[in-house]
Order: structure tokens, then C-alpha cells, then sequence
């Protein structure tokens, strides 16, 4: 009996893509655990986290080892955070993780909505019911590009508020939660997750866990995040169950005045790049969606800098709305003559879209 379930153990650990230890004082003197440990590092996939004080063999100093002996069950603690990176970079994501079929230009109909032409260094990343266009050189995201069902929302899915690396997207070109930890910023989802839940229930669950990759976040005040910026997402979910479909873009303004902000990527000791990191002053979105035959839009710009100073006046959504001109003229993108045919939407309009369904 002993020696079939010593097969079935070392079977597991062959087959595992990686193997997790908790080493403890317990199971430091636990001699499975010790040829566990053997096993898994002969095979590169041992993955060690430290609950106590215990010593540990040498060879944990040459790995990337989670230090959770002061971890209370917080989701964002720093060590929590890059045990699931280690995983990530050995557990490459399922295939149906890998389809991405991305934000359809066609969503609302004949006309081709293309993406915004940014000005600068970018590539496009497709994910289940939208897409991101990353500007490397900031480790963020020019916008989101995104469709929404708004007959089709798959409420009640679990959520998951845990961040992660995408693992198809460079590590170094992505922000990270050095950026966040302690810094008095939030983690800032310019898509919400809840937005692009919608679908095939898979798909759904996909989209809603693909949102909370980092290359989805950006540094917003905790006023921005959990209410000007909320407010604004509540907005465009509202518009798309009232009118049945939207297609939305969300992204940071990007100026050279931004500060930079816990600016340094290291790697193997012996490089480091600087300015890879800085505060957006301000954020913008645009919703779109068809009112019969008639194509109309919603564009905002919410300077979340000037908020916070004016933090104890009313908010109104309706008081940010800008013309796509004005858009254009301050993010420096380009929508094409698609866009620029459509019609604006009155502050009447918004406020009536803008109501709870």
C-alpha cells in the first residue's frame, strides 16, 4: 500500500506543471516532503514559500521564494503576488485562455469601427471581448477597446479581484504591484471586469478574469476608482442594456508633464531602466451606441487631479462630457471618419441613459 501511493505521489509531481511548498517547521521534518522538494527541483518547477522562521536548504536561496510567515489572508500582499507570477511564468494558460477573439469592429453593424491611430510605440493585445493597445514605453495602455452585450451580462459569476501579469505580454512592459503597494494609489481598472462579463458563461468567466490582468490597470486616486471613474462605467453599462449593444474605448491622457512614480526596472542585477512609470493626470472614455438606425456617442475626460481639489463638490458625468474634436485634440488620437459622423449625445440623453435600469 506504501509503495502505491509513493507511485501515485511521484506520478503527480511528473505530470504537475509546477510544485508548490510550504515549508514550515513541520514539514521541514516531514521526509516526503523533503524528497518532494528533490523531485520538483530536478525537474525546475518547485516553487517555495516560507510560513515560519524555519531554516531552509540553500537552494531556496537561488529561487524566487514567497516570505508569507506575515501574510493574513490579504489578496494584494507584495509575496502573494509574485508567488503567482512564479506560477504564472511555469503554467502556460489553457487553450481556451488562449482565444482571444478581441474587440469587433462590426459589433453594432455594417460600419467598420476601427481602432483609434495612436502616435508612438504600440501593439495591440486581443482578449475575450476586447482588446488593449500598449504603449511599452509607459507600461500602460494607450485604451481599451471593448463590445458589450448588454442583453447577454452573466451576473452572479464569481468574481476574482486577483491581479496578474497577462503571461502571452513581457513582464518588464507591463505595470506591477511594486507600483501600487503603499504608494496611496489604487489599482485603477480602466475596463471594468463586470463590463465585458457577458456571453458564452466560459467566455464570460474569461473576459471578467482577463480584465484584472495588469495590463488593464492604471494609477487612479481612490476618489477616481471608486467613484468619478465608477460613475462613468455604470453609465456605459446602463446605455448598453437599454439599448442592447455598445462599443466603448477607455484609456489614460498621456502628457509629458506626468509624474514619474516609482520609476526603476531592475533585472539580474546588473540592469536598470528609468522613467518607465509615471501618474496620468487624467483619464477619458467614449461609449457608443445606436439609437434606431442612428449611431450616437457619449465622450468624457475626468481630470482626476482638478477632482481631488474640488473632491467635496457634486459630481455629475454630464459636466465632463468633451466632442470627440476636443478628445482627439487632448489624447492626441485619431478616430477615423466612422466616428466623426456620429451623434452627439445631449446631456439629456446621457442622464436618461445614465439611470438604473
Amino acid at each position: 500500500m506504501g509503495t502505491d501511493f509513493e507511485e501515485v505521489i511521484i506520478e503527480a509531481l511528473n505530470n504537475a506543471k509546477a510544485v508548490i511548498v510550504l515549508w514550515s517547521e513541520h514539514s521541514a521534518n516531514s521526509e516526503w516532503v523533503n524528497k518532494e522538494v528533490q523531485i520538483a527541483l530536478q525537474q525546475k518547477k518547485l516553487k517555495p514559500v516560507l510560513l515560519d522562521d524555519t531554516p531552509v536548504p540553500a537552494v531556496f536561496g537561488r529561487l524566487d521564494t514567497a516570505l508569507l510567515s506575515s501574510w493574513n489572508g490579504e489578496n494584494d500582499h507584495p509575496e502573494l503576488v509574485s508567488l503567482y507570477s512564479g506560477i504564472t511564468d511555469s503554467v502556460l494558460p489553457s487553450r481556451l485562455d488562449n482565444v482571444r477573439k478581441g474587440y469587433d469592429p462590426f459589433f453594432l453593424g455594417d460600419d467598420k469601427m476601427m481602432l483609434p491611430e495612436v502616435k508612438g510605440t504600440a501593439d495591440l493585445i486581443h482578449y475575450a471581448n476586447f482588446s488593449i493597445v500598449m504603449n511599452p514605453t509607459r507600461r500602460m495602455a494607450w485604451y481599451v477597446a471593448y463590445n458589450i452585450d448588454g442583453t447577454a451580462y452573466r451576473e452572479g459569476l464569481p468574481r476574482n479581484d486577483h491581479w496578474m501579469p497577462d503571461p502571452l505580454w513581457p513582464k518588464s512592459l507591463q505595470p506591477s504591484n511594486q507600483h501600487f503597494v503603499n504608494s496611496g494609489w489604487n489599482r485603477g481598472h480602466l475596463l471594468s471586469p463586470g463590463t465585458v462579463c457577458w456571453g458564452d458563461v466560459r467566455i464570460a468567466g474569461i473576459a471578467r478574469r482577463q480584465a484584472n490582468y495588469w495590463t488593464n490597470t492604471t494609477p487612479q486616486s481612490g476618489n477616481m476608482n471608486i467613484r468619478w471613474w465608477l460613475a462613468v462605467e455604470n453609465f456605459e453599462r446602463s446605455a448598453a442594456m437599454k439599448r442592447g449593444k455598445a462599443i466603448g474605448f477607455s484609456g489614460p491622457v498621456f502628457s509629458e508633464e506626468d509624474k514619474v512614480f516609482r520609476d526603476e526596472f531592475e533585472k539580474d542585477g546588473m540592469f536598470i531602466a528609468k522613467e518607465t512609470y509615471r501618474i496620468p493626470r487624467a483619464y477619458w472614455k467614449v461609449v457608443i451606441v445606436k439609437d434606431g438606425a442612428v449611431g450616437q456617442y457619449a465622450a468624457f475626460i475626468l481630470d482626476q487631479m482638478e477632482l481631488e481639489e474640488k473632491r467635496g463638490a457634486a459630481f455629475k458625468i454630464t459636466d465632463h462630457l468633451v466632442t470627440l474634436e476636443t478628445l482627439e485634440k487632448a489624447t492626441g488620437l485619431v478616430f477615423y471618419p466612422p466616428f466623426h459622423v456620429l451623434k452627439m449625445m445631449s446631456k439629456k440623453e446621457v442622464e436618461e441613459l445614465a439611470r438604473n435600469v
